[in-house]
């Protein structure tokens, strides 16, 4: 499921990457995430765009984003 991904600067982004995806990267003290960016669904499907790097010590929380 996507994530809407919001920093402690007041910008967000949203990801293909789960909520347990980033929390575990964040628990295994990596200290950035590659992921694509989500751009929509098509239907139930998830559809990608670019690749994005966070800086995941720079995260203030995340939500999922339901499908349809």
């Amino acid at each position: 499921m996507p994530t809407d991904i919001v920093f402690s600067t007041g910008a967000a982004v949203k990801v293909i990457s789960g909520v347990q995806d980033i929390g575990d990267t964040m628990a295994g003290r990596r200290g950035t995430l590659e992921t694509p960016r989500f751009a929509r669904f098509r239907g139930d499907e998830t559809v990608a765009v670019e690749r994005v790097i966070l800086n995941l010590d720079t995260i203030a929380y995340a939500i999922e984003i339901p499908g349809r």
